[in-house]
């Protein structure tokens, strides 16, 4: 009697199907994390890509400030000392 109880408590059907969902569960999140992790490397390598487009672009916009300033002061002033920063601007900013 205590063996047909312990069969009918431990019937395979009731133990082995909640043992294989929770497994196909824990693959399932698995699978989902990594595919989570993986797009956020591509957006994080996107992420920087745009940040050193917009780094390039603010330093040439400061060098064509520089060298239109230089340029601005020798006009203004006729002094030959504004020519060299107005030069190095110019060909940094190209």
């Amino acid at each position: 009697m205590p063996r047909r109880l312990l069969e009918e408590v431990f019937n395979r059907r009731y133990v082995l199907v909640p043992l294989l969902l929770s497994i196909g569960l824990v693959v399932t999140g698995f699978v989902v994390t990594e595919a989570r992790r993986a797009e956020t490397r591509h957006f994080a390598e996107t992420l920087r890509d745009r940040q050193e487009t917009m780094r390039v672009l603010a330093e040439s916009i400061y060098k064509a400030l520089e060298a239109e300033s230089a340029q601005r002061g020798f006009l203004l002033t006729g002094e030959a000392g504004y020519l060299t920063p107005m030069e190095a601007s110019i060909a940094e900013a190209q």
